[in-house]
């Protein structure tokens, strides 16, 4: 706190779960702890653990008064979710992050393969298209892994599509996220235009490896390998 205030509020604050512990200090809260737990009488019920390090460990540690926080400035985003992954990934097509400085780059680890092709039919607005892509249908706000197949007729718009997904000519996917690996044929409609990218439940996944030609509405969820 700073002449009273916060330095920061509750709706922006990330853990980022970089923790150093003193480690005698650690075991003797933990070993304290230990003890507390299984004092505290349930008849036949299980003794629980003591759950997450957030849960008891790093409350009692602050309670001590031996614990600090350092703030890390910059960009930082929780992805724990499916609508905070997929915000992120619009954030970037939008270049509304600092990910973008020529002089601290991102660097990641790009197939062997041929450059990204785009084809003559193909629409592509605002896009991240990896190498290894080819692109033939109408591609809107999103991000292409590595070796993504948009068949001429497709449409796609604020999605993230994983590794070698193929989406054929016909289908539609709007904000989704769609694993590596996956096909849409023809007939498939997953997720929605409207879909609400505040809502945890709003945006449509689909696992690795499966196969859609079905309609699939905004917050739908398919495990991988299976068939829609």
């Amino acid at each position: 706190r700073k002449d009273g205030q916060p330095l920061w509020s509750r709706e922006d604050l990330i853990a980022a779960e970089t923790i150093a512990y003193d480690a005698s200090v650690m075991i003797e809260v933990l070993e304290q702890l230990h003890r507390e737990v299984n004092a505290v009488d349930r008849g036949e019920e299980e003794t629980p653990g003591l759950g997450d390090y957030g849960d008891l460990l790093v409350p009692r540690l602050v309670e001590r008064g031996k614990a600090y926080a350092h703030q890390l400035h910059g960009y930082w985003r929780d992805l724990g979710q499916p609508h905070h992954y997929l915000n992120a990934h619009l954030e970037l097509v939008r270049e509304q992050t600092d990910l973008f400085d020529p002089a601290w780059p991102v660097i990641g680890h790009q197939p062997q393969t041929l450059p990204a092709r785009i084809e003559q039919e193909a629409e592509v607005h605002e896009s991240l298209i990896s190498a290894g892509c080819v692109v033939g249908g109408r591609v809107t706000r999103s991000v292409l892994a590595p070796g993504v197949v948009i068949e001429p007729g497709a449409d796609v718009m604020e999605c993230v599509i994983g590794d070698g997904v193929r989406i054929r000519a016909g289908a539609q996917a709007w904000r989704s996220i769609i694993d590596h690996g996956a096909e849409l044929g023809p007939e498939a409609r997953v997720g929605s235009q409207d879909a609400d990218l505040d809502d945890p439940d709003a945006v449509a996944v689909i696992g690795r490896e499966s196969t859609v030609d079905s309609v699939l509405p905004a917050g739908a969820r398919l495990f991988p390998g299976t068939t829609a």
